[in-house]
C-alpha cells in the first residue's frame, strides 16, 4: 500500500513532529547528528557505528522480522527525515534501469549525493563470506543499474553509494565513491 502525504500543511507537521521524535528519543541530537554527519561526511565506521548503536538501543528484532530489508530500510528513511531541506529524499521510485532504496539529492553543491541500497541476512549469525558478498551485491546493483544519473543529472559533484546490510540488529555498511558516466557532465 502507498503512503501519501494529503497536502503541504501535514507534509510539513509530519516532517516537525520526526524531528522532535527522533531526535528526543535517539538520545537527543547526539546519536541521529551523528548518523548524519558520518553519512554526509563519508565516514563509513562511524556511520556504521552510529546507526548500528541507534539499532540496539530503540529497535526490536521483531521490527525488521517479517520483511527485514524494508524494516531497515523504513528505519533509515525516517532518520534521513532531519535533512528536510537540506536534501530531497526520495524512496523506491525508479532511476536508471531499476528502482532505487534511497536517492538523497542535495540542495547545496557542497554537499554529495548519495544513493542507499538495503539488503538483509536472515539467520542468527553474519558469515564474513556472506556480509562481504551482500555488500558488494548492494554496491553493484546501484552502479549496474545506474541509479546514481538523476544525482549526476541535478548537478552533484560528488555521488557516494552506500550498502547497508542487516543481520537482526547488526548493521555493516560499505560506502563507496562513484565516478560520473561518460555520457554525463562530470
Amino acid at each position: 500500500a502507498d503512503f501519501r502525504i494529503p497536502n503541504q500543511e501535514a507534509r510539513l507537521e509530519l516532517v516537525r513532529i520526526s524531528r522532535q521524535w527522533l531526535f528526543s528519543r535517539a538520545n537527543g541530537e547526539g546519536r541521529v547528528a551523528a548518523v548524519i554527519a558520518a553519512l554526509i561526511g563519508g565516514d563509513e565506521a562511524a556511520f556504521q557505528a552510529a546507526l548500528e548503536q541507534i539499532f540496539l538501543t530503540h529497535a526490536s528484532t521483531h521490527d525488521v522480522a517479517r520483511s527485514p530489508e524494508n524494516g531497515y530500510h523504513m528505519f533509515v528513511l525516517g532518520l534521513l527525515v532531519a535533512l528536510e531541506g537540506r536534501y530531497a529524499v526520495r524512496s523506491n521510485r525508479e532511476a536508471g534501469f531499476g528502482r532505487y532504496d534511497i536517492l538523497m539529492t542535495p540542495q547545496r553543491p557542497s554537499d554529495p549525493g548519495i544513493v542507499i541500497e538495503f539488503k538483509a541476512i536472515s539467520g542468527k549469525s553474519l558469515p564474513e563470506k556472506q556480509l562481504k558478498s551482500e555488500l558488494d551485491s548492494a554496491l553493484n546493483q546501484i552502479e549496474e543499474r545506474r541509479y546514481a544519473d538523476e544525482l549526476w543529472t541535478s548537478g552533484a559533484k560528488l555521488v557516494r553509494a552506500v550498502a547497508i546490510v542487516g543481520n537482526g540488529k547488526r548493521i555493516a555498511c560499505r560506502f563507496k565513491t562513484l565516478n560520473a558516466p561518460a555520457t554525463q557532465p562530470a
